[in-house]
């Protein structure tokens, strides 16, 4: 969706950070690239702050070196994700025959400095892949980082059994159907479960219900796609 962000004026002695803000987006489709690819961001750079919530990613991802499941690259950059959940597939129909980083983050790069955070909580993914030893770097969060303060992980999970590789918050397919899995995600006001939708897996309130607001006496009204046959928990 989104190619590069970087500082308001990359080319100033003094950058002025460029703060941006991700709600409710998505993307269900087929991403193929090069280098520095990513489900929502290809590459976020220098002094750049950015936040991520209430967003998905669906489909296929193809690319050869800095690939995330969310963003393919971050520079120098504090990034803050959360209530954040992935669907993807992982292949590769290039020539190579061994391939760079890839993870929900490919590559995080920096300079030591304690403000430049990643902060990823309330978040999980399923992501198929072909063949794991393709690549260099293949993790569950992060692929290849360096010279950056330690990730910081709250109630993050992910598909083992598909991902084939052992990280923070690694749960069996069977695990991730069950509620009590997510024991910290807001089930009141943000996500919610239904064994008939996205493979029974949490999904965003969002996507299911519309909310409109009267014009006259601004009051809400809640309208469900759901039939009445739906096991909402």
């Amino acid at each position: 969706l989104i190619g590069t962000i970087e500082p308001l004026d990359p080319w100033a002695e003094v950058l002025e950070p460029n703060e941006v803000q991700i709600n409710q987006t998505s993307f269900n489709g087929m991403i193929k690239g090069g280098y520095q690819v990513g489900g929502l961001i290809g590459s976020v750079n220098r002094s750049t702050s950015i936040s991520i919530s209430n967003s998905f990613t669906k489909g296929t991802l193809d690319a050869l070196d800095s690939i995330g499941i969310i963003i393919g690259e971050i520079l120098s950059s504090s990034v803050n994700i959360k209530d954040v959940y992935s669907k993807m597939t992982l292949i590769n129909t290039s020539d190579e025959t061994l391939l760079g980083s890839f993870a929900w983050i490919g590559t995080r790069m920096g300079d030591n400095s304690e403000t430049h955070q990643l902060v990823i909580e309330h978040a999980y993914h399923q992501t198929n892949i072909n063949d794991p030893n393709l690549y260099q770097n293949l993790k569950a969060w992060v692929g290849l980082e360096l010279d950056s303060p330690e990730t910081v992980l709250n109630d993050v999970y992910y598909d083992w059994d598909r991902l084939l590789v052992d990280d923070v918050g690694m749960k069996l397919s069977e695990e991730l159907l069950i509620k009590e899995t997510y024991d910290h995600f807001d089930f009141d006001t943000i996500w919610m479960m239904d064994s008939s939708l996205n493979d029974g897996h949490p999904l965003f309130q969002y996507e299911v219900f519309k909310v409109t607001i009267h014009p006259n006496n601004g009051d809400e009204t809640q309208v469900s796609n759901y039939n009445k046959n739906s096991n909402i928990i």
